[in-house]
């Protein structure tokens, strides 16, 4: 072993003090500018400290910052390392969950919600959500509703934009929205959460092709020198609130809050800020929003007492005062945060993450019900997406089909991007019908093809169904809203039946996408069970419904359509021969029946005959009561219906002269 002097090993133990002290120095200057909100200058010395000593409190705190900066990759790459280093914390469990499933990682993020249960059994009903959230945003992936979004490449740049509203004063249309582009506020500098210049409002114009062609700032008064954002209007545009950050040029940016402002617009000027009356230096208070009468302002904030981090509130103006202001309740807020509150005839808008959804923030709707909301509904794709989906605004006179709402979800031109949305009509559904050919024991005839069935309009033989085939070669026979159908099924060593389709007594059983590009067209299916009977000798059917009176051969005018429909039957199948048999009940003597049903046979005959069907074809057999189907033989007392069973007529195939089809 080498020696090492005194002198050496000093030098050595020193190195390792200023190391760790280094190291110390970095993440505690870390520590400090995440407590002061200065995320960006907290990453760059979290790495700084990492790169001496990856430390697990170093890590959890580099991934909280590029979180709260809504860096969902990097944010998730970073709790995936904190995870990996202490696999007990069930903060980290939770948050790692969040970002997996923001970035669209739902399988994955299932199973950390797991883990998260079992961490914090508490929390179980919570995780269940955002575990629903998972399976939900796989299913809505899948089946998009009908609304096109498109970037609004005339208004992003690599910056955020967020917000865009329209909004008509003086007669002239101008559309709104806030943006942290820079060049704009030329009097402030950038924002210390971040770097980025600070949000102010910018104003639009759109030209005959609805293309913005003009972006100019709006200015409320005397301009902020820092954020400005979320503008809300009273319907004659004479007011407006909106969010400040209200930290003075002599606090340097300390406070990291929002609070509610409003203006007055009087001489083509507005007024400079006043404040809102429930602004609290304590906390922040944002994202206000006013009902179209101007009586109610929705608005966000995070004072305690509320269910999470941001809640959404109300308050309402009596008598000119705005009231004490009310939280919504744990209907609309979770133990996440609630943001972009817009109310509108009776559906209140707003974004959460603590709700069943996609990822980050998703846009839901809650019908005002009475003095409360009921259930939010997460408006789905292509609202939502697995990242930060917010601010949606619905164009006036446009019942929701057409607005704008604003989103950082990949492919955007930026951070936060402004889509606009629009309603595509479905076009008319195809109404689908399929069958299902069975034998008389209700058993699928396997060997029937398509090509064995031809469907014609009733009233027009002449004109058959249009075929669909989908994807998987089924085929399909598509029909006319309204018309009544026919269907022949010639099925090779069966008889040729025919079935009459009546448009009011068809049943959907199925609803299939037929086209899944905007605009969707679907397919309402309906399955008919159809039965055909082989042709095969010694096979007996029964004619249903062929009853006669007791003790008479006379055919009933109810049982003249069934025949009818027998001779048809025949007819179509010239080839085949069959004989008519005739059965009794009990009653009566055996001789006596055996007479009776010999007449009976007979007279069914010849109604086949007087119908066209050739003598030559047709036999019959009496049977008396040699072949009771129930206990209602000799000596057993039974009611009227249940000897009307034995009453029947059959008719068996006796040869398939030609050969089968």
């Amino acid at each position: 072993m080498k020696h090492i002097s005194p002198k050496s090993l000093i030098c050595v133990i020193a190195c390792a003090v200023l190391f760790s002290s280094c190291f110390k120095q970095s993440l505690y200057i870390a520590k400090d500018y995440q407590k002061d909100y200065k995320y960006a200058d907290a990453i760059t010395y979290y790495k700084k400290s990492l790169d001496k000593n990856p430390s697990s409190e170093g890590v959890k705190g580099l991934a909280e910052c590029y979180r709260v900066l809504r860096n969902y990759p990097m944010a998730e790459l970073w709790y995936g390392k904190a995870y990996a280093m202490n696999n007990r914390d069930g903060e980290v469990a939770y948050q790692y969950a969040m970002m997996l499933k923001a970035n669209g990682k739902y399988e994955e993020a299932k199973q950390f919600f797991g883990y998260f249960k079992n961490l914090q059994p508490q929390d179980s009903s919570f995780a269940n959500e955002q575990i629903a959230g998972c399976e939900q945003a796989m299913q809505w992936q899948e089946s998009p509703k009908d609304y096109d979004m498109v970037n609004r490449d005339d208004v992003n740049s690599r910056y955020s934009e967020f917000g865009m509203q329209q909004i008509e004063m003086e007669g002239e249309e101008t559309f709104v929205f806030s943006s942290n582009r820079p060049g704009r506020n030329a009097e402030a500098g950038v924002a210390k959460e971040n770097k980025a210049p600070y949000y102010e409002l910018l104003g639009a114009r759109m030209n005959d092709q609805e293309r913005i062609d003009q972006i100019f700032q709006y200015r409320l008064g005397k301009n902020f020198p820092y954020h400005v954002a979320t503008p809300t209007f009273t319907a004659d545009y004479d007011t407006v609130y909106y969010t400040q950050t209200p930290v003075s040029k002599a606090e340097k940016e300390s406070l990291n809050r929002l609070e509610i402002y409003y203006s007055v617009y009087n001489d083509s000027v507005w007024s400079d800020p006043m404040p809102f009356p429930y602004n609290n230096r304590a906390f922040s208070t944002g994202h206000p929003y006013l009902s179209e009468d101007g009586n109610t302002l929705y608005f966000i904030s995070d004072i305690p007492g509320g269910q999470g981090g941001f809640d959404i509130y109300r308050t309402k103006k009596l008598d000119g005062l705005w009231q004490r202001p009310e939280n919504l309740g744990t209907t609309i807020n979770t133990r996440e945060n609630e943001f972009y509150p817009i109310y509108n005839e009776g559906l209140l808008f707003f974004s959460s993450m603590g709700h069943v959804g996609m990822g980050g923030l998703d846009v839901f709707m809650a019908r005002e019900t009475g003095n409360s909301f009921a259930t939010p509904e997460n408006l789905e794709v292509p609202f939502n997406s697995a990242q930060d989906d917010f601010a949606l605004f619905e164009l006036p006179g446009t019942d929701g089909k057409q607005g704008f709402i604003s989103s950082n979800r990949t492919g955007g031109s930026g951070g936060d991007d402004i889509y606009s949305f629009h309603y595509i009509e479905p076009l008319p559904p195809v109404y689908m019908l399929s069958f299902k050919p069975v034998d008389t024991e209700g058993n699928s005839v396997m060997k029937a093809r398509f090509s064995d069935f031809a469907v014609y309009q009733t009233n027009n033989p002449g004109m058959l169904a249009n075929e669909y085939t989908d994807v998987f070669g089924d085929v399909y026979y598509l029909l006319e809203t309204g018309v009544d159908y026919s269907v022949k099924v010639s099925v090779p060593g069966y008889f040729e039946e025919t079935m009459d389709i009546a448009w009011d007594e068809v049943i959907v059983k199925d609803t299939v996408i037929i086209k899944e590009d905007l605009p969707k067209q679907f397919g309402y299916v309906s399955e008919l069970g159809i039965m055909i009977r082989e042709i095969k000798a010694g096979k007996e059917y029964t004619i249903n419904n062929i009853y006669f009176n007791f003790n008479s051969a006379k055919i009933r005018e109810s049982a003249k359509l069934e025949l009818i429909q027998l001779a048809n039957l025949l007819l179509a199948n010239p080839e085949v021969a069959v004989e008519i048999g005739s059965h009794c009940d009990s009653r009566g003597s055996d001789a006596y029946n055996l007479m009776l049903s010999e007449k009976r046979a007979k007279s069914v005959m010849e109604f086949l005959v007087e119908k066209g069907v050739e003598k030559a074809r047709l036999s019959y057999q009496g049977y008396g009561e040699t072949e009771i189907l129930n206990e209602c033989v000799n000596g057993v007392q039974c009611s009227d219906a249940k000897h009307e069973e034995n009453r029947r007529t059959t008719f068996k195939i006796t040869d398939n002269r030609f050969g089968m089809r």
